[in-house]
């Protein structure tokens, strides 16, 4: 049997292939199946079914993929995709390898080792119909609006990892409530503008508590656990926003930008608007 090879190239449209080198995502929305074995040489594939049923065959394994269910192929896995339903609508997005370990790395190895060893996850109709409206809206671009198009899918793809992660935590976790309550907090773009006084009040501890109890868990203080947080913040911010230097400083709690830059360089050895233009 003949199995195809395909790159990221290949899934994009001829009209942007002038600028191919700077798009990382791309999509395709389609009501068949796809029965030819292939492989991808160099990126990811996550496959939403919306609607109907996918029989998702790789050489080792047969799964029967349901409504409302995502699967992930990562690059040089060879499979193909039968319909087994009447009716069948699904959402093909596709990331390059370098930019989705560049968003894996934010999660951390526990994430790298759910994706490999899991690979199909039941997402909640929220998280769906979220999916669907940015597909839609994405729909609705010109062929010159790429940038526009390469950013919010990859917003839809960190969507999705995210609801992944936190699940799988949530399933699995048995830490003490503290850990639950901040874990939880982490959520919010507001917890990374939190001082050490700020956790300590909403954990219910005391900053002798809360020294304590992080020297035990991480072997860090409170403070640096939250500076090191926020830088990594910091990062996502510079790389995949348009905020400027002190909009950031300000996101992830400084109110003076000197001692922002100084934080900054001290744990990348650069300043965040070098950090910025390297990006």
């Amino acid at each position: 049997m003949v199995i195809e090879k395909y790159d990221f190239n290949y899934n994009v449209s001829l009209k942007t292939m002038n600028c191919i080198g700077a798009i990382d995502f791309t999509y395709h929305v389609s009501n068949h199946d796809y029965p030819v074995s292939h492989i991808h040489t160099d990126y990811f594939e996550f496959t939403i079914v919306t609607k109907g049923t996918i029989e998702n065959i790789s050489r080792d394994t047969t799964k029967t993929i349901e409504e409302g269910t995502l699967f992930i192929t990562s690059s040089n896995v060879e499979h193909h995709f039968i319909q087994k339903s009447e009716e069948l609508w699904f959402i093909n997005i596709i990331c390059r390898n370098k930019v989705l370990d560049e968003i894996k790395s934010f999660f951390g190895r526990d994430l790298e080792e759910l994706l490999t060893s899991r690979k199909v996850f039941k997402l909640p109709n929220d998280l769906i119909y979220q999916i669907e409206s940015i597909i839609d809206f994405v729909n609705s671009l010109k062929e010159e609006e790429w940038e526009k198009c390469n950013s919010v899918l990859k917003s839809c793809i960190v969507s999705i990892i995210n609801h992944i992660y936190l699940d799988n935590l949530k399933t699995n976790y048995s830490g003490e409530k503290w850990e639950i309550t901040m874990n939880t907090l982490k959520q919010n773009a507001e917890f990374y503008t939190y001082n050490v006084n700020q956790l300590g009040e909403i954990l219910g501890y005391s900053r002798t508590q809360l020294y304590r109890i992080f020297m035990n868990k991480y072997q860090m203080t409170p403070y640096d656990y939250l500076k090191d947080l926020k830088m990594k913040y910091a990062v996502t911010l510079l790389s995949h926003t348009d905020h400027s230097i002190s909009e950031i400083a300000k996101m992830v709690g400084y109110s003076n930008l000197n001692q922002f830059n100084k934080n900054f360089k001290e744990k990348y050895n650069k300043f965040p608007i070098d950090f910025r233009k390297k990006s």
